[in-house]
C-alpha cells in the first residue's frame, strides 16, 4: 500500500521539492499551507496558518508520515517577533507533532545548524546546543519537544540548502552573466547541500521510520565568496566580477555568523547510505545547462 503522506508548509523551498519528489514515488501527498494554491480543487493542499490558534486542530484523515517543514526563518523577523515566532516554530509545531503521533503518523522535523554555536566543525549529533539567535533558540526548544516523542519521530538537522531562483545565491549567476559585479561576503559561512539532496535524506528517514535526530551537511564549510568565485569558473566570466567584502564594510550586522556550519553525518550515511555531498556540487545546481 502506498504511504499516506502530509508536508506541512508544502509551498516552500524543501516543502515543494519533497512533496513532488514522494508524489513522484507512488505516494499518497496532502499538503498544508497559509494559502490555498489557486486552482486547487484536488484537496491536494489545504489551508493551515501555523501562527493562528490550532487548539482545535486534527490531522486530515490518516497520515502515516508527516513532515514538518513549515516554519518562521527569516533571522530578523524572529529577533524582532519572537512572540509569533515561537507560536510558529515552537509551540504549534509540536501541537501537530504530538497530534500526529498520537493518530499513528511518524513524525519528521525540520531543524537547523543554527541551534549550535558553530564553533567547531563537523559538528557531532549530542554536541552541546548553543544557538545565538531566537530562531535557533525557538529550534532547539522544538527539539525538545521530538525527541520527547520517542520512537514516534525524528529529527533532521539541515545546514544551508540551495535551491535555484533562491534570494542572494539564486540572483549571483545572472548577475555575472549580464556582466554585474556581485559582492559576496567573505566572512559568512555555509556548507551547503542541493535541495535535491536534503530531499533525498527526509525521504530516507520518513520511509525508514527511524526515530532521532540526523544530520544532513556538505563536506565542509565554504565562504560565500568562495561560493561566488566557484559559480563565476562555471560560468566562464572573469573572476574580477566578484569582489568580495566583509559584512560590517556594507553596514550589515549578521545575527548569526558561526564560525564553522558543518556537521557529522555520519548517522546518516552508515542507516541510509546517503553520504555528504561537496559543497560545491550544491552551487553547481544554481548554473544553466
Amino acid at each position: 500500500m502506498d504511504k499516506r503522506i502530509l508536508v506541512v508548509g508544502v509551498d516552500g523551498g524543501v516543502g515543494s521539492a519533497l512533496a513532488a519528489r514522494l508524489r513522484a514515488q507512488g505516494m499518497q501527498v496532502t499538503g498544508t499551507s497559509r494559502r490555498r494554491p489557486a486552482g486547487d480543487t484536488t484537496g491536494a493542499c489545504i489551508p493551515l496558518d501555523l501562527a493562528s490558534d490550532l487548539s482545535g486542530w486534527s490531522p486530515p484523515g490518516a497520515v502515516d508520515i508527516a513532515y514538518l517543514c513549515a516554519a518562521m526563518t527569516g533571522l530578523a523577523a524572529c529577533r524582532d517577533d519572537p512572540q509569533t515566532a515561537d507560536r510558529i516554530n515552537r509551540h504549534n509545531t509540536l501541537l501537530l507533532a504530538s497530534r500526529l503521533a498520537d493518530a499513528g503518523a511518524f513524525v519528521v522535523f525540520l531543524s537547523t545548524s543554527l541551534v549550535l554555536d558553530g564553533l567547531t566543525p563537523y559538528a557531532a549529533a549530542d554536541a552541546p546546543r548553543k544557538p545565538a539567535c531566537d530562531y535557533g533558540r525557538q529550534k532547539a526548544l522544538a527539539e525538545d519537544g521530538i525527541a520527547a516523542l520517542g520512537a514516534s519521530a525524528a529529527t533532521v538537522r539541515l545546514t544551508k540548502v540551495i535551491r535555484p531562483g533562491m534570494p542572494v545565491l539564486g540572483a549571483w549567476p545572472a548577475d555575472l552573466a549580464a556582466g554585474r559585479t556581485i559582492h559576496p561576503f567573505n566572512d559568512l559561512r555555509m556548507a551547503p547541500v542541493r535541495v535535491d539532496h536534503a530531499v533525498e535524506a527526509l525521504a530516507a528517514v520518513g520511509r525508514g521510520g527511524d526515530g532521532g535526530l540526523f544530520q544532513v551537511s556538505a563536506t565542509r564549510d565554504i565562504t560565500y565568496a568562495d561560493a561566488a568565485f566557484h559559480i563565476a569558473e562555471r560560468l566562464g566570466v572573469p573572476r574580477d566580477r566578484v569582489s568580495p567584502c566583509r559584512s560590517d564594510e556594507t553596514g550589515v550586522t549578521l545575527i548569526a555568523n558561526p564560525r564553522h556550519t558543518s556537521l557529522d553525518t555520519a548517522r546518516l550515511e552508515q542507516t541510509y547510505g546517503i553520504a555528504a555531498p561537496s559543497p560545491f556540487d550544491a552551487l553547481d545546481a544554481l548554473v544553466p545547462p
